[in-house]
């Protein structure tokens, strides 16, 4: 009599699910839709800042290039046109991106132009197209953008760019004009805005159009000549105050640089949600556009797929019932629940694990992440405040794991340790879920008016690059989770040769401890030299390890290992000790009247941060008469994403001891333009890496001469170290660069080979 009634039952539970997994296919295809949109506002702000970013360096460079131009054709004559014109001609040679360069006086008469624009003599306060940037030039030193127009002696459309040049009174002599050409912009933009397949718009603060990626060159006379309709402005300044809360003068003025997004009709009249941004600097809204029907059809193919699941999860739903009708009782699944789950947590075991792997493995053919999760220092919770409280404690973290990872596989291995089996084969997705979880974990929360804050380490496996069966891909796991607990980073994923890395990490951990009493370190120095005199200018210092059981250990092994144990700021106390006494030593005996020789000592940045580091730093110099040398310390960019506040106060109070600051392996890391301005810098060093590849990538010897570049805006010099080649020293001189190290100068020096180095 009890069949009825439980088919009954079923059935019911059969309705509810298929009612909510079509409440859910609604709720996972609004919540996509609203991925998707933000996806494309990120997308267009991103290709919007690449926008901006490009043409604000364009206009950067060529500001500097018409400042450079300038005074050189003040140095020569303004007046004489021939001298005048074949600098003109070698700047557009170098510049390709320029339709033609010319020298127009106060009056507005062109009386020098490259030779391209030999015929134009025209005066540019008769042109409506270029009066208005002509006059503003010649009130401010700044470069001034003018109004796109074409240019019948080249054939083209271009951008003005023009910048006055005054002499030593400040009297305005003449006008450099120049002219970026449109197919260089086009060719430039369609390359930042391809990656959201987005449409490119340039409007200057008078609302004239600058660029438009999709205006056909027909039409460019209608929208490079007429300026927005006021209505269209303010249409688009209303519906951008409704969709931000502001208009474009809003924009203008109190949210300078900010990209924002919002729906409004795009330049075809179609509705396309759009990304704003204002430069203040050069007068222009830069904007990035895409349909919203491109938009949509992302949600329709989404769309395609749920409504398929959802008729194969219904119907097999039905079948699942159907054939489940006479299934096992519910105290049977009270047993098996019972064997396959934790006790405390209720979360599955190992037991559950071992049946399932071999489902989650089919399920998941293209690869799946396995984490190891094992609680820091929970002995001493339960040895503190008992097993009962430990016990309530392992409720909550078990709480967190299911919460954080959601729809994996979460199991209690025993103890304080947990096995999480995502869905996701995606390295980077998985490291940013262990670093979410861990932030999670973290938050405080209070047992019996105790707060607790747990810390984790994770281990993280892939399948099946890393293994294919559980207990190795256990294994390889548990010995990550030991690495990251050893690093104390939280989380660390597996590579191959972990095993032997731990094994060797272990033994150089033991004999580093006794490698300084043992005096095992020794000091070697690489020479300096001038680019232009080819003189050496000083060393660095480079410490090294012979130790009896390991033989030579490389600097990048033990040093991390150093680091890790507490020893580096003695070690780093042994450099510097070590090498002023040998080097002021060396520049005593091979002194003949010579320029003071320089010696640059690396720091890591724990030694840096150490509290005693300054005043560690005082006594050497009270110890040693360092009047006969320049003492320079070489920091790396990783100091800049620990605490750059703290690090300008100890960077400026050794420059307060006379030291200075070379940033080691620029361009490898962290560094921007507005960290180093902000940052009392004496030096930048290229990267090896880059110097290696420079003669055959171009990209690397780009790098580098925007590095030069950089520095020279900054004043700052710039050395390259890792110099082999002569190649290399000829281009990287050719590029500005002011100092080189490497071995075709000298291989690193002991103190004697560096006196005989010197002497000869």
């Amino acid at each position: 009599m009890t069949l009825p009634f439980r088919m009954n039952a079923l059935w019911k539970t059969y309705f509810v699910i298929a009612l909510m997994s079509i409440v859910f296919t609604l709720a996972a295809t609004f919540v996509d839709w609203q991925r998707i949109e933000d996806r494309a506002r990120s997308e267009l702000n991103y290709s919007n800042g690449l926008v901006s970013h490009s043409i604000h360096n364009l206009f950067d460079k060529h500001e500097l290039l018409l400042e450079l131009l300038g005074n050189r054709l003040l140095e020569i004559g303004v007046t004489d046109q021939i001298k005048s014109s074949n600098l003109l001609d070698t700047f557009l040679t170098a510049n390709p991106e320029l339709g033609g360069l010319g020298l127009a006086l106060p009056s507005g008469q062109l009386i020098v132009t490259s030779s391209n624009l030999a015929k134009a003599k025209d005066n540019l306060l008769d042109k409506e197209e270029t009066l208005k940037s002509f006059k503003q030039s010649l009130s401010t030193n700044k470069m001034v953008v003018g109004r796109t127009y074409y240019v019948p002696a080249l054939k083209q459309w271009l951008i003005p760019l023009r910048k006055r040049i005054v002499d030593k009174n400040g009297r305005t002599v003449a006008v450099m004009t120049s002219g970026i050409t449109f197919n260089f912009l086009k060719g430039t933009l369609s390359d930042q805005s391809n990656r959201s397949n987005a449409d490119v718009s340039l409007v200057r603060e008078d609302f004239y159009r600058q660029y438009v990626s999709v205006a056909p060159q027909s039409d460019y006379q209608r929208v490079f000549q007429t300026p927005l309709a006021e209505n269209l402005i303010q249409q688009i300044s209303k519906t951008m105050k409704e969709q931000v809360g502001f208009g474009l003068d809003f924009l203008k003025s109190q949210h300078k640089g900010e990209r924002v997004t919002f729906y409004v009709k795009n330049y075809q009249g179609k509705l396309a949600l759009g990304s704003l941004k204002y430069d203040e600097k050069y007068h222009f809204y830069s904007s990035v556009w895409v349909e919203k029907a491109l938009i949509v059809n992302k949600l329709y193919e989404r769309l395609f797929w749920y409504v398929i699941l959802l008729l194969l999860f219904n119907v097999s739903l039905y079948f699942l019932f159907r054939v489940n009708m006479d299934s096992q009782n519910e105290s049977h699944q009270e047993l098996e629940f019972q064997a396959m789950h934790d006790q405390l947590t209720k979360l599955p075991n190992r037991r559950y694990l071992l049946e399932a792997f071999d489902a989650w493995k089919h399920a998941n053919k293209n690869g799946f992440a396995v984490f190891f999760i094992d609680l820091d220092s929970f002995k001493n919770i339960n040895d503190l405040y008992g097993h009962s409280v430990g016990d309530r404690v392992l409720l909550e973290v078990s709480t967190r794991v299911v919460a954080n990872f959601d729809n994996c596989l979460c199991v209690r291995q025993g103890g304080d340790e947990f096995i999480i089996l995502t869905h996701s084969n995606e390295r980077v997705h998985n490291l940013n879920a262990c670093r979410n979880f861990l932030t999670h974990l973290y938050k405080p929360f209070v047992l019996d008016g105790f707060e607790f804050s747990l810390k984790a380490s994770l281990g993280v496996v892939q399948y099946p690059n890393d293994g294919r069966q559980l207990d190795e891909l256990l294994s390889k796991a548990d010995m990550a989770m030991y690495e990251a607990k050893r690093l104390r980073c939280g989380f660390f994923p597996y590579s191959e040769g972990l095993q032997e890395k731990t094994q060797r990490i272990a033994v150089i951990e033991r004999e580093l401890i006794h490698a300084l009493e043992r005096e095992e370190f020794f000091i070697v120095y690489q020479p300096q030299f001038n680019a232009t005199s080819k003189k050496m200018i000083g060393v660095e210092a480079l410490l090294r390890w012979d130790n009896p059981s390991l033989g030579f250990v490389p600097p990048d092994e033990f040093i991390a290992v150093a680091e890790s144990i507490g020893l580096i700021h003695d070690i780093g106390l042994f450099v510097f000790e070590t090498a002023l006494t040998e080097f002021i030593n060396v520049c005593h005996i091979t002194n003949k009247n010579r320029e003071k020789l320089r010696l640059s000592v690396n720091v890591s940045v724990q030694q840096l941060f150490h509290p005693s580091f300054l005043e560690s730093i005082s006594q050497l110099q009270k110890r040693h008469d360092c009047s006969a040398i320049e003492l320079m310390v070489e920091v790396t960019e990783s100091l800049f994403i620990d605490d750059v506040g703290l690090a300008k106060k100890i960077l400026l109070a050794l420059r307060g001891k006379d030291i200075q600051v070379s940033l080691d392996d620029f361009g490898t890391g962290y560094s921007s333009l507005g960290v180093l301005s902000g940052l009392p810098i004496n030096e930048l060093k290229i990267d090896k890496t880059f110097v290696d590849n420079i003669l055959n990538n171009s990209q690397d010897l780009q790098l580098i001469k925007s590095i030069i570049s950089l520095g020279n805006g900054l004043g700052i010099p710039v050395i390259a170290e890792g110099v082999e080649q002569a190649e290399q020293v000829s281009t990287l001189s050719k590029n500005g660069c002011d100092f080189f190290q490497g071995y075709y100068f000298s291989k690193p020096l002991n103190k004697a080979d560096l006196i005989t180095f010197i002497l000869k």
